[in-house]
């Protein structure tokens, strides 16, 4: 009976701190980009490039995944003011020879590993044709001077709410990081050269794996004591 108590006693003291670990992991480092630039031509400065990363609109409290932006009008996103060609594909003009792109200047030597997104403006599906569906991602581990390991991130969804929550996209993880290429945008579609593309605000994180969650692991401890009992019996 002691020697079952005793390992009783382990497995229960194992079980809480795997549920921390859990804890912890899941509970994402945000990357938040120090600066920001665009090739566009946007001239209006209530839809600037630095909308992205000025938190206005967002709510920020808790785990990433649960922020919140609510989109109240100009000056809480950005609008490439560009335009888009047949696939929706944002470009710089209607020759469609240069792409848009975006920079997000981050802290140096950062490690990234996901991004999250906050749609801009829209309760129909008319007016979300401008937010963003899908991109390609580069990285600079040389200050911003050259970009490479493109990786595409896409799937982002449509959101008809008001407060718009957190889409987060993840891909494999990039160490060192200094700068990060935002080109070969999409967004949703609409009418052929209307204007551009738009985002409330968007962030990095580092960690990209998930472990089960805490519930999980307790369920799984569980199952480890009943073992234990049924053998000693």
């Amino acid at each position: 009976m002691k020697t079952i108590t005793k390992t009783t006693m382990s497995l229960a003291a194992a079980m809480g701190t795997l549920a921390l670990a859990a804890t912890s992991v899941n509970a994402a480092t945000v990357v938040t980009p120090i600066g920001v630039s665009s090739n566009s031509s946007q001239a209006n400065a209530s839809y600037t490039p630095d909308r992205m990363i000025d938190s206005s609109g967002l709510t920020a409290a808790g785990d990433v995944s649960t922020w919140t932006h609510a989109i109240s009008g100009a000056g809480n996103y950005f609008n490439s003011g560009a335009t888009t060609d047949s696939n929706e594909k944002v470009w710089l003009t209607s020759s469609y020879t240069t792409p848009l792109d975006i920079i997000f200047t981050v802290p140096t030597d950062s490690t990234v590993g996901a991004i999250h997104t906050w749609p801009a403006a829209g309760t129909t599906e008319w007016n979300t044709n401008n937010n963003m569906e899908s991109a390609d991602l580069s990285f600079s581990f040389d200050g911003g001077s050259t970009f490479t390991t493109t990786i595409t991130v896409g799937d982002f969804a449509r959101d008809f709410t008001s407060s718009k929550t957190t889409q987060t996209i993840e891909f494999a993880q990039q160490t060192g990081v200094d700068a990060i290429k935002l080109t070969n945008i999409y967004r949703f579609g609409g009418s052929i050269g209307s204007p551009g593309m738009n985002i409330a605000e968007i962030r990095f994180s580092e960690e990209t794996s998930v472990i089960p969650e805490p519930s999980t692991t307790a369920l799984l401890g569980l199952g480890g004591l009943a073992l234990i009992f049924r053998r000693r019996k």
